[in-house]
């Protein structure tokens, strides 16, 4: 319910600024954005009567897309990558706009026990102790592997491990397992977030001393339309930051 009442928000703010003339936006995002993004682009689309399309991918997909000569309106990613001098290109820099950032939560199927997360010695055991180990290639799998080098347990928890491009594939594999096969996934909170009502439960996010985060920002590529900079400017309004916070995005302390 609190999700309506937000989009509802958001609607009356975008029937404020929409332009006269409907358009087509394509919007590249990464996938730790999708569970807030979607439903924005979905109400902002019904109040002006722009199409907003969303298409999500991992950071190193889209990178990829972009530098086969794949264009967008806008386009959503880490820093790193929009830094890229082959990307930057064709990006108006002067559109950056931060989202927020995502921190990497732990995750077990539904009916699964939920293991002690609460120190990093906890993780530790926590990984030891399970069958399995999933995570991604992305960012979060990123940090995760050379965080459990630093743990000295990478060996143990490679031996095990069932790695995904993407972490809405890891939340569909834990789903998939069931209780009994004692799996602890690993990914970002945001897309832990799409999964709660599909098989997955959220045992929290890592402790502050391992937690990382990746911060998010969108920007317009060149040649930019007006309801392409309305739509990212809109993605900064109150309404919005909440409806993004609700699905796990940082705002306030983002950087």
């Amino acid at each position: 319910m609190r999700g309506l009442r937000l989009i509802a928000v958001f609607l009356v703010s975008c029937l404020i600024a929409s332009s006269a003339r409907a358009a087509d936006l394509k919007v590249l995002s990464a996938g730790a954005l999708e569970a807030g993004l979607v439903p924005l682009a979905g109400a902002y689309g019904a109040a002006t009567g722009h199409n907003v399309r969303v298409e999500i991918a991992t950071p190193p997909t889209i990178r990829q897309r972009l530098m086969a000569g794949e264009t967008a309106d806008i386009v959503i990613l880490p820093p790193a990558v929009l830094d890229d001098p082959a990307i930057a290109k064709n990006i108006d820099m002067s559109s950056r706009r931060l989202i927020g950032r995502v921190g990497i939560g732990i995750a077990v199927h539904v009916d699964a026990e939920a293991p002690a997360i609460a120190t990093a010695e906890d993780i530790r055991a926590a990984l030891l102790a399970a069958d399995s180990v999933v995570y991604n290639t992305a960012s979060t799998g990123t940090y995760f592997a050379k965080l459990i080098e630093q743990m000295s347990i990478a060996d143990a928890v490679k031996a095990k491990a069932t790695i995904y491009p993407s972490g809405q594939e890891v939340m569909a594999h834990l789903a998939r397992g069931g209780a009994r096969a004692r799996a602890v996934g690993i990914g970002p909170l945001t897309e832990i977030h799409l999964y709660l009502r599909k098989g997955v439960k959220l045992v929290g996010p890592l402790p502050s001393d391992i937690q990382n985060y990746t911060s998010y920002v969108g920007v317009l590529m060149r040649g930019n339309t007006t309801p392409a900079a309305a739509f990212l400017e809109s993605l900064r309004a109150p309404a919005a930051q909440e409806t993004f916070r609700a699905t796990g995005v940082e705002m306030s302390a983002a950087r």
